[in-house]
């Protein structure tokens, strides 16, 4: 299945095609769109109006105008303070269809039961490329709880459930130690706790972070595939 927004980031002949009309002449107006689309896919921060076209080499008012509409159709979002743009966490579902939306709507179900009966905060990630988002988060109805956020966003290899992800993606252990380097923790794991919990999530299929992540905060997680397909999302529990 082609993922739309990595598509975009490459340059997918399935992208590319859409912009031809019958006599396979480009339509402007589409191809200027993807490459906004491409440009603010590529980049975690936000980028505002002149910025935008001046990188593409677009007069404003045009580049206003893409903008503009591709916001009402909730590809993009536009902060009013700031006055800049970036893509939408509705990107993928405007564009298609999201399996792993439909199933974190199935599981929240679970994942209440679940964290009412172990008083912890249960989660729903979703996999994006070299990120995860929060897809639904179910809380224990306690005084005190863990803050987590629907629509957050974690680097794909942190935590627990960076640990599955980097034992669906086979990272070789001698690569461990830049793996862990590039992220932000509060505690930073060992390469040899890192590998063993990789050891784990392949044998028994869930790993566990003790405090590296969030410092006091325990977490497991397990990797949820469609058949052989590679993850296409993590189940978190936090306490």
């Amino acid at each position: 299945m082609l993922n739309y927004r990595e598509a975009l980031l490459g340059g997918d002949g399935a992208v590319r095609c859409a912009v031809f009309g019958k006599s396979g002449m480009a339509v402007g107006s589409v191809v200027n769109a993807i490459a906004i689309l491409r440009q603010l896919a590529s980049s975690e921060e936000s980028h505002g109006v002149i910025a935008i076209s001046r990188n593409l080499g677009l007069s404003q008012s045009s580049c206003h105008n893409i903008l503009k509409t591709l916001v009402e159709e909730r590809l993009l979002t536009f902060n009013q303070a700031t006055k800049k743009y970036r893509i939408s966490d509705h990107f993928d579902e405007q564009i298609r269809s999201s399996p792993a939306g439909q199933l974190a709507d199935r599981a929240r179900p679970l994942l209440k039961a679940l964290a009412d009966e172990f008083q912890l905060v249960s989660g729903f990630w979703e996999v994006h490329g070299a990120r995860v988002r929060l897809k639904a988060v179910l809380h224990a109805d306690v005084p005190i709880r863990i803050h987590m956020t629907e629509g957050q966003r974690l680097p794909r290899h942190v935590g627990a459930l960076g640990r599955c992800l980097a034992t669906a993606d086979n990272i070789a252990r001698k690569e461990l130690g830049d793996v862990i380097a590039r992220l932000r923790w509060q505690s930073p794991p060992t390469v040899e706790n890192y590998a063993r919990e990789m050891v784990r999530a392949r044998a028994d299929g869930w790993a566990r972070d003790e405090g590296n992540y969030i410092r006091g905060v325990v977490t497991v997680a397990t990797a949820v595939s469609l058949g052989a397909s590679p993850p296409l999302a993590c189940l978190t529990a936090s306490m």
